[in-house]
């Protein structure tokens, strides 16, 4: 579920940034579906990624995590696109997006590399 979703927020993301204006909003909408399973998906791996008895607190962190970027996030990307103009939203999204593959890419590796 998390590869498929990235690979729809990917594809939303080159959408937003080479489609016509009217097609953004689908883009957007399309953007927030490919994000909807990744971090629940991450959530139900982590007993497996860190063990049963580190989880608990694991969660918490991720949880806390979420809240504190959804808190911080639109203000955040609401200053960008008023200093630097919302032509670049599409290309800091990509950025953000590349990121967290690489992210998931590396703790997928070490989850594997831990269990053998």
């Amino acid at each position: 579920m998390i590869g498929i979703g990235l690979g729809v927020c990917f594809v939303a993301v080159i959408m937003l940034y080479l489609a016509p204006l009217s097609i953004a909003s689908f883009s957007l909408l399309l953007l927030g579906i490919g994000c909807a399973p990744v971090f629940p998906s991450l959530i139900h791996e982590t007993p497996r990624t860190f063990g049963p008895e580190r989880s608990s607190r694991i969660i918490g962190l991720q949880m806390a995590s979420a809240y504190v970027g959804s808190t911080i996030t639109p203000p955040l990307f609401g200053l960008l696109g008023t200093v630097l103009g919302m032509y670049w939203m599409p290309l800091l999204q990509m950025m953000i997006l590349l990121l967290m593959i690489l992210c998931i890419g590396i703790l997928m590796r070490i989850s594997r590399s831990s269990r053998h």
